[in-house]
């Protein structure tokens, strides 16, 4: 390693875990104390799963480093044995509960006006007008049902499924891989198996959107920025910057589909800056902006160009204030009143005037401590959901209801099974995940302390902008990946891939 890569004093991150292991303390309270979620959890009994999920991490964290050396030798068979299976649930329980794609909710919109243009030629309306943030993945569907076409396939409910359902296990598999990399092949097992018990996994596979789509991006540039970051402590800067010119394109590529994406790749800009010494990190940083604002140039003026959108007049749209002005009223979800009321005004300059009105408004409404209770009330809405808001998206216009559909969707009998397993998992994340920040501000700065940066980043995002709990489905790897990192160090185990135990982070 070059001892003049590293930063000389890491204190900055140590302050940063402290603080971050405070706001997830704050998470944790706002969830327990939610009455906005979409199920009405009894209290006990919702405190009573999140200590049952946390000490179920636990314990399987625990039995996996018992894992005998033979089935860690035999990774590889272990992986795609579990993979195979799982993808099996998916398929399986994605075509039970499969939705129709109606114009009465996002995804339905973008799916079946892309799937109208490519079978019958027939241009979009004014839905991308007024949603421009979707525009890339109606572009993506475009593409991808043409491709579908040329082999005469023109049902596409069927391969859009199984796209999203690779979607959602290259997450996994990058989420393995980065877990691997840093503490070992049963650390890598375990979030493998973690990750397998998050209901988004399987119960979004019906539902292709921008949630499950962009979930390997973030990951994708967690693990890029490991590799690149290890490179470069070695004094190998040019393939260092090479792999850093990748992860932002990557991170570019995803925030064209949806926007936090590229939240983790400014908390990798400011690693470089406080993690990296030397000359090439500003040729890193230099290059890195270049792409991502490149690339979201480029693809804007592709979005332009193509002749699948028709002639919008620009004075018809909504602006991006308007979801910040939504974020401002009760739990800071969508708001369909406010939504109507930015649609009365008569064109784009008047509706900018009419939300920076709006939120001056509500702010002076709120003042200062109405503000900070409001944002405890988004952090509950945005947390206190396990389910991510699955239920909710199932239950309309489900194509075949049947046996499954009692269990997981919002109006069915059985609903509460579901509701009060998905706390499990998810408290175990978030406690695991509050518990290594704090065990990593003892420490003498953090190798992971920028996924933390990445997922602050998201929290603000989501404090400011209008919320819901499954904006955070494709950020749940890197939520994860920080719960393995508190297990690491918490019971000190790590193995390395050898299967041999050695004490501390790597």
């Amino acid at each position: 390693m070059n001892n003049h890569s590293l930063a000389s004093s890491p204190k900055i991150y140590r302050v940063f875990q402290a603080f971050f292991a405070v706001l997830l303390v704050v998470v944790i309270i706002a969830a327990l104390l939610n009455n906005n979620a979409i199920y009405a959890y009894s209290p006990l009994k919702a405190v009573l799963c999140a200590v049952v999920g946390v000490g179920f991490a636990l314990g399987g964290w625990l039995l996996v480093q018992k894992v005998p050396q033979k089935w860690v030798t035999a990774e590889a068979l272990v992986m795609v044995v579990l993979f195979i299976l799982f993808i099996a649930v998916q398929l399986f329980l994605g075509w039970q509960l499969r939705v129709l794609p109606g114009v009465n909710w996002d995804f339905g919109q973008v799916y079946s006006q892309a799937e109208a243009f490519v079978l019958r030629g027939t241009l979009p309306g004014d839905y991308f007008l007024l949603y421009a943030n979707n525009k890339s993945l109606y572009v993506m569907w475009c593409a991808f049902f043409s491709l579908l076409k040329r082999f005469g396939v023109t049902n596409f409910l069927l391969p859009s499924m199984v796209l999203n359902i690779l979607a959602i296990d290259l997450a996994l598999l990058l989420l393995w891989l980065c877990a691997r990399r840093l503490f070992g092949k049963r650390a890598g097992l375990f979030s493998l198996l973690l990750g397998f018990s998050f209901v988004p996994f399987v119960l979004y596979v019906p539902i292709f959107y921008t949630d499950t789509l962009t979930l390997p991006f973030p990951i994708a540039v967690a693990y890029l920025w490991l590799i690149a970051r290890q490179k470069y402590q070695a004094g190998l800067y040019k393939k260092a910057t090479g792999g850093f010119i990748l992860l932002s394109f990557v991170a570019a590529l995803g925030s064209s589909l949806k926007i936090t994406v590229l939240i983790l790749w400014l908390a990798v800009m400011l690693d470089v800056m406080i993690g990296l010494k030397g000359k090439w990190r500003w040729l890193m940083l230099g290059c890195g902006a270049l792409v991502v604002f490149g690339t979201i140039g480029a693809s804007q003026l592709l979005l332009f160009l193509l002749p699948v959108f028709p002639r919008y007049n620009a004075s018809g749209g909504i602006p991006y204030t308007h979801w910040i002005m939504m974020g401002l009223k009760g739990c800071g979800g969508y708001n369909d009143a406010d939504y109507q009321l930015m649609l009365q005004q008569p064109n784009l300059p008047a509706r900018k005037i009419f939300a920076a009105q709006e939120i001056g408004k509500r702010l002076k409404e709120f003042g200062p401590r109405g503000l900070v209770a409001h944002w405890f009330q988004k952090l509950g809405f945005t947390f206190g959901d396990g389910m991510y808001n699955a239920p909710i998206k199932l239950d309309q216009q489900p194509i075949q209801p049947g046996f499954f559909h009692n269990f997981v969707v919002a109006s069915g009998p059985h609903y509460k099974y579901l509701a009060y397993y998905s706390i499990l998992p998810h408290a175990a994340m978030l406690g695991f995940a509050t518990i290594g920040s704090a065990l990593a501000a003892r420490r003498k700065g953090s190798n992971l302390a920028f996924l933390g940066v990445g997922l602050f980043g998201l929290i603000v995002f989501l404090l400011l902008w209008e919320t819901r709990s499954r904006y955070l489905v494709n950020y749940l790897p890197i939520f994860i990946l920080c719960a393995v990192q508190g297990l690491q160090l918490l019971t000190g185990y790590r193995t390395n891939n050898k299967g041999k135990t050695v004490n501390g982070m790597p």
